[in-house]
């Protein structure tokens, strides 16, 4: 379904939920209550805040949604390919309070970009994602990659986040329902060893928790 969602002058609307429709353009004004937004699909909608459209390469400054504390993203990574890191990394820029992130993969995993393997190199090492982000610094404390399904980009966006991880944050990858035990095999060797050479003390001293889940809770 296409079509826009505004949202202006909502003194107390609270939360903006976006499943299963999904808007090709939300323009968000004044919500001075508004807490939450979820299933928001970077690929096929446009995030206007303020009379400000957010997408990477943007040149005007982020405008600031200090009330939201909960977002939850749906991610085509078929379509993003190498874009999605700095993607979420633009909409991050809008929620310096922000609490819970949750990022949802809403495709299959196909032959050009292939599933992880326990030894793959950190395809975003030296590229310094989420750098400077007021939500890592002070609030953002519960980090979810949920559906996940065992892509080499998924791999990458969690290396690329635990980055920047801050001592206190638990990073949870939730297994699809249709992962096998090669994927999630694969995945606990990668995050081993991952975290022996992250150059995050908070990741290798354990001050920041990583959890393997086979199923959503």
């Amino acid at each position: 379904m296409e079509g826009t969602v505004t949202v202006d002058d909502a003194l107390q609307f609270r939360s903006l939920h976006l499943c299963p429709t999904r808007p090709s353009r939300i323009c968000i004004g004044e919500a001075p209550s508004l807490r939450s937004i979820g299933s928001l699909d970077l690929f096929n909608t446009v995030l206007e805040i303020k009379g400000i459209v957010i997408q990477a390469g943007m040149v005007q400054r982020a405008p600031k949604m200090r009330t939201v504390r909960i977002l939850g993203l749906r991610v085509n990574y078929t379509e993003m390919g190498h874009r999605v890191p700095r993607e979420v990394e633009q909409i991050l820029k809008c929620f310096p309070c922000l609490e819970k992130l949750e990022i949802m993969r809403d495709d299959e995993v196909i032959q050009a970009e292939g599933l992880l393997e326990a030894d793959d190199e950190h395809i975003y090492d030296g590229n310094n994602f989420f750098h400077g982000l007021g939500c890592f610094s002070r609030h953002l404390r519960r980090i979810y990659l949920t559906d996940f399904r065992g892509g080499k980009y998924e791999l990458a966006l969690g290396k690329a986040i635990l980055d920047k991880a801050q001592a206190g944050t638990q990073f949870k990858m939730v297994c699809s329902p249709g992962s096998n035990d090669n994927i999630t095999n694969q995945l606990r060797w990668a995050i081993q060893n991952f975290r022996m050479a992250t150059p995050n003390e908070a990741v290798r001293d354990g001050h920041v928790t990583i959890i393997l889940s086979l199923h959503r809770t």
